[in-house]
C-alpha cells in the first residue's frame, strides 16, 4: 500500500470525526454483529432512549462533551444508567475511533426491561453491549 493512500485514509477518518462533532445533528445505529441489535435504531419514547423502539427516531448534537437531541434536550444517564433527556448537563460523551459515540470512553448496553429495550451506560440483566456508530 502506498504511503499516500495511508495518509488519505487517515485524513478521511479525521474528517469523519470532525464532521460528526460539527454537524448540527447526526444519527447513530447500534452495532452488535449477529444480534437483533445490529444496525438498530435509537428512538425516543417520552424522555427515554430506546433501541429499536416505537418512538421517534433521534438525532444528536455533540458539543464540548455534552450530548443533546434534535429538540436541544440534554441527554444523560439516570441512576440506573438508562439514557434519557435531563435538566442536568453531562459532558462525558465523545467520539472514539473517529466514528463511535461513547460515554466516559465506554460503549453502551441494550437493556431489555418491561417490553422495551433501553439504551444504557451500565450493564444490565440480559443486556447486550452495543457500539453506537455515528452517521
Amino acid at each position: 500500500m502506498k504511503f499516500s493512500t495511508i495518509l488519505s485514509a487517515a485524513a478521511a477518518l479525521t474528517f469523519v470525526n470532525a464532521e460528526v462533532t460539527s454537524k448540527a445533528n447526526f444519527g447513530v445505529v447500534t452495532i452488535h454483529s449477529g444480534s437483533s441489535y445490529q444496525y438498530g435504531s435509537i428512538n425516543k419514547d417520552s424522555d427515554k432512549l430506546l433501541v429499536n423502539g416505537k418512538g421517534d427516531a433521534v438525532t444528536f448534537n455533540l458539543k464540548n462533551g455534552e450530548l443533546t437531541d434534535q429538540d436541544n434536550a440534554k441527554i444523560a444517564p439516570g441512576t440506573n444508567g438508562f439514557l434519557a433527556t435531563s435538566s442536568k448537563s453531562d459532558t462525558s460523551f465523545s467520539v472514539k475511533d473517529d466514528r463511535y459515540l461513547v460515554y466516559n470512553g465506554q460503549d453502551f448496553y441494550a437493556c431489555p426491561s418491561g417490553g422495551n429495550t433501553y439504551l444504557s451506560t451500565k450493564s444490565c440483566e440480559n443486556g447486550v453491549s452495543v457500539e453506537l456508530l455515528a452517521q
